[in-house]
């Protein structure tokens, strides 16, 4: 009776472990919709005041005025900051001194030649007038021919001096013209180097960043502030160069920002820069929205899906559905493994052009332990 029972038990256990082995597996599942297939690439970046200008110092020195502070709008040509360089201020007062000096030295000498040239015509006019008079003499035997030759001789030689004074003249208004014209070009150059140590707005913005403090050595060509356009705001994203050529002018956008969580903007690419930034290999690229956030500021990090091309109306299911260009499809209660021909595709949804249709049960994710004909007990995915 014992062995009967024991048998019974055994076979009770048996016959268990093969209902259970051959009870359907949960498995979750996704339907075939119709919808739109996308094909995007992904890009990163910011917003940008698209006005945006680095102001760089001019000169190298020491920052001993800041002026103003991020945030504050400023106006074209509005003094941001004053950089001190003593080299350029000690000689710009040289130069000055010089300028002074050199109108000093040249006009007194200018001056003799003039006073000189007076009496030189005075002297000529006089020695003319002897002269004529001796010619008079020596015809009515009044004066002998030497003593007029005399005479005449001493006229010729006064008005010599007084050519000679005047090329003299010219010479000495030539050298203060020239030494004058050089010192003023001098001061000139000069005042221009000494107005560069004032750092100035080139473009009316708001001052987007401050990169020096106060007492700081700056060197030329180091940027001090960055001043831009808020008004005018827009996305630059970085486009690897092994997707760019699938991307044109004009092309759509969906954004996502940080900012703006559980939210999805729409935008255009409206300029791809033609040269690649080296260090990441990418082309920067501008977008506009097409309609512009509110509280949208300058340095929001973006994510854009650039659209590259899109299908309406196709069978769509989840990405993760596709297992090597098949999908599992439930057929009642038994798993199929069916091929398919895939179109489209991102990381979320696949376009199915042919081995599907609309409304078919596939599986999410296959488990590894069921194969072609499983029993499954098809549950929707959440």
């Amino acid at each position: 009776m014992k062995r009967r029972s024991l048998a019974l038990g055994i076979a009770a256990l048996v016959t268990a472990f093969g209902l259970a082995m051959a009870a359907p597996k949960r498995v979750s599942v996704a339907y075939v919709t119709r919808g739109r297939a996308v094909n995007a690439v992904y890009a990163t970046g910011t917003i940008e005041a698209e006005d945006r200008t680095s102001v760089k110092a001019k000169v190298p020195g020491s920052v001993i005025a800041l002026l103003v502070r991020e945030g504050e709008h400023v106006e074209k040509g509005a003094l941001l900051a004053r950089v001190e360089n003593t080299t350029i201020t000690h000689a710009l007062e040289r130069g000055k001194l010089e300028l002074a000096a050199s109108s000093k030295q040249a006009k007194p000498k200018l001056s003799g030649l003039v006073a000189k040239a007076t009496a030189l015509r005075s002297e000529l006019a006089l020695a003319r007038s002897e002269a004529d008079r001796a010619d008079a003499l020596v015809k009515g035997g009044g004066m002998s021919a030497i003593d007029r030759d005399r005479l005449q001789s001493r006229a010729t030689q006064l008005d010599a001096e007084l050519r000679a004074n005047s090329a003299d003249q010219e010479l000495a208004r030539i050298a203060l013209t020239s030494n004058t014209a050089q010192a003023e070009e001098d001061v000139r150059a000069l005042t221009s180097q000494a107005d560069d140590t004032e750092v100035r707005a080139p473009v009316a913005g708001i001052v987007l960043r401050r990169h020096v403090e106060l007492s700081e050595v700056v060197m030329q060509n180091q940027v001090l502030f960055d001043v831009g356009n808020t008004e005018q705001l827009a996305l630059r994203v970085a486009i690897d160069e092994g997707d760019i050529a699938r991307v044109k002018v004009g092309a759509s956008a969906l954004v996502t920002m940080y900012a703006f969580r559980g939210e999805t903007f729409r935008a255009k690419i409206t300029r791809i820069l033609p040269d690649a930034d080296r260090s990441t290999k990418s082309f920067p690229s501008w977008l506009h929205f097409e309609t512009t956030p509110p509280n949208l500021r300058s340095g929001m990090t973006v994510e854009a899906n650039v659209i590259t091309d899109e299908h309406e109306g196709a069978l769509m299911v989840p990405s993760e559905s596709i297992d090597a260009n098949h999908v599992w499809r439930v057929d009642g209660f038994r798993l199929r493994r069916v091929p398919v021909a895939i179109g489209l595709r991102d990381l979320l949804k696949a376009e199915l052009k042919s081995g599907a249709n609309e409304g078919d049960a596939v599986l999410v994710a296959r488990d590894a332990s069921l194969s072609d004909g499983s029993w499954v007990w098809p549950r929707k995915a959440q």
